[in-house]
């Protein structure tokens, strides 16, 4: 807020020496006019900064909503016994499914199939796997595995990241195979 009002105070001043040093009037209301437009970019920047950052707000805002769809899954399957136990997995499995289409999908990333292999131990829900198929590669997601990746499209990597941070998995944890 301080800056915004630094510059068009700046801005003000400035101006206002210009104005002064032009002589004739039918100028002056052109110099006023440009001067007016040059303002309403200045007063709009910070609405602009704030919209630009848009990616970082949304991609935070991802996150937690994927973060929270696991989470409510996770509470139903400490309520659920036996058989109805593997449909509420079935169905944890099916959310992050969609979940990992959306991040191919928001990353340019074209998926033809996803895979998600997870294991229980007790009311615990672990994903054990993510794999996403495309046309010319497949890209994995694994526990427990210290293979590195090479040769990575920018935006296999960006996928890569994603499915790290939204399933709390390790950069070494997640493999893409090509």
């Amino acid at each position: 807020m301080r800056e915004l009002i630094f510059n068009i105070l700046i801005f003000t001043i400035v101006t206002s020496v210009l104005k002064c040093l032009i002589i004739k009037d039918e100028y002056k209301q052109y110099f006023q006019f440009f001067c007016g437009l040059i303002m309403i970019l200045i007063v709009m920047t910070p609405v602009i900064k704030f919209f630009g950052a848009g990616n970082d707000f949304y991609n935070i805002l991802s996150e937690h909503i994927y973060n929270s769809e696991f989470k409510d899954s996770v509470g139903e399957l400490k309520s659920a016994e036996g058989s109805l136990k593997k449909q509420v997995v079935r169905q944890c499995e099916e959310k992050i499914e969609k979940q990992v289409r959306q991040m191919a999908e928001k990353n340019n990333v074209a998926c033809s199939s996803v895979k998600i292999k997870t294991k229980t131990s007790g009311d615990e829900l672990e994903i054990v796997s993510v794999v996403v198929n495309t046309g010319s590669s497949a890209v994995a997601a694994y526990s427990n595995t210290a293979k590195k990746s090479s040769g990575l499209t920018k935006n296999e990597r960006r996928l890569k990241k994603d499915i790290c941070d939204n399933y709390l998995l390790k950069g070494e944890e997640v493999q893409i195979w090509k």
